[in-house]
């Protein structure tokens, strides 16, 4: 066991090893290559001296940890078979794998302590990309692409992948203290949606308005039990099914065009989406590791679909992979259905599978700290208790728990 001096020491350490992966994309786009070289290698450290410190205090990686680094060495495996460029895959590993060791080294020294941690780090920065969108509505900097609309946090449909585990951590650190989400979590709420709305992101709009509607009505004065997370994995699958190959959303056209602003072509997505589809009838077990999709005055690598970009990349054998990461939290978070922080986490993953259907998730780091918290439900409710609260049923009843 760690002692209280330790404790404090290696949480000062933590938020050291942490800062690396969590400099925002806007300064990544704009500070230059020597920044981005030193920020580069002081990861490559992070993981180097973690790895230590988990072989001396002999810390056992849990499966989801193991299962997280197997997604994207995988990614890398088929990039090198199929001589695509593997730098933004090597990229993604390291990011994906330094988190997951410092979330590994968090839960075995203080996890209530580091989620407050990342709750105030990631809060930091989603305030100054909040002022720097008042400041400059029209877009801070240009990027590589000619596209103005970037902030401290990057691109504006990619603010929403900073949002939501910024949600998750601070919504469980609010349950931990007060025992209810009170006033303060709904505010954090609202000041995301003004921010994404002076941003003009309207597909995160609509996955934190779902989201939103969901939260409501798991409120205890509705009684509702949320379906387990891999029933809305599905749902979103099968509407994302739907729309690429069925051309569904025809149907709502003239609600899309009214309230979203936007035409059945999702802003020429589909498009992209008929390169894809034609990408993985090339190589549909394995993928085809990166691929670029030429369009008529822009490229992107991206299929603007996390599960249509899962299958280009690794095939069906990726996405399988991917179903599977999901269908174990799932049946974790399950075990503690009643627990307030599998709720939170319920609802931030929901959130991230609305957005899946029109984007590619990015800052996957901070998707698979979401996906360790949820996995890892069993040891927080233990190690991060949810303070009493004489007016809810829920704790009053101590939570009662599937073991």
């Amino acid at each position: 066991m760690i002692n209280e001096n330790n404790k404090r020491l290696i949480n000062i350490m933590l938020i050291i090893c942490v800062i690396p992966f969590l400099v925002p994309r806007g300064i990544m786009e704009t500070g230059g290559n020597l920044l981005n070289s030193i920020l580069y290698y002081f990861r490559l450290f992070v993981i180097f001296f973690l790895l230590i410190c988990c072989i001396l205090y002999k810390i056992r990686f849990c499966m989801i940890t193991w299962l997280s680094i197997l997604f994207y060495f995988l990614n890398i495996v088929i990039c090198i078979i199929r001589h695509t460029d593997t730098s933004a895959d090597i990229s993604n590993f390291i990011y994906v794998f330094g988190m997951v060791l410092i979330m590994e080294f968090a839960l075995y020294n203080d996890i209530s302590c580091f989620i407050k941690n990342m709750a105030i780090i990631i809060g930091i920065i989603i305030v100054a990309n909040f002022i720097t969108i008042v400041m400059h509505p029209g877009g801070l900097y240009t990027d590589s692409r000619g596209w103005k609309a970037n902030w401290v946090m990057g691109y504006y449909n990619s603010h929403i992948f900073t949002y939501l585990p910024w949600l998750a951590f601070s919504y469980m650190y609010i349950y931990k203290l007060r025992g209810k989400l009170s006033i303060i979590g709904i505010g954090l709420l609202v000041f995301i949606i003004c921010g994404i709305y002076m941003a003009g992101s309207k597909t995160s709009l609509v996955a934190l308005g779902i989201a939103f509607i969901i939260m409501f009505f798991s409120l205890k004065a509705f009684k509702l039990n949320l379906p387990n997370v891999f029933v809305f994995f599905i749902i979103s699958f099968v509407i994302s099914y739907l729309i690429i190959f069925m051309n569904f959303q025809e149907n709502f056209s003239a609600i899309l065009y009214k309230y979203l602003n936007r035409d059945s072509s999702f802003t020429g997505r589909t498009i992209i989406w008929a390169l894809a589809l034609k990408s993985i009838s090339c190589h549909p077990i394995l993928g085809n590791g990166n691929v670029s999709y030429n369009l008529t005055t822009w490229t992107t690598t991206q299929a603007h679909n996390t599960y249509l970009n899962i299958m280009v990349q690794q095939g069906l054998l990726g996405l399988l992979l991917f179903g599977i990461i999901v269908f174990i939290v799932s049946h974790k978070l399950k075990q503690y259905k009643e627990h307030p922080y599998t709720k939170v986490l319920t609802i931030i993953l929901v959130a991230y599978f609305v957005d899946f259907i029109t984007e590619m998730y990015q800052m996957p780091h901070l998707l698979f700290c979401v996906i360790f918290l949820a996995y890892n439900i069993d040891k927080i409710v233990d190690l991060m208790p949810v303070k009493y609260d004489k007016n809810s049923k829920t704790i009053k009843k101590k939570i009662k728990i599937k073991m």
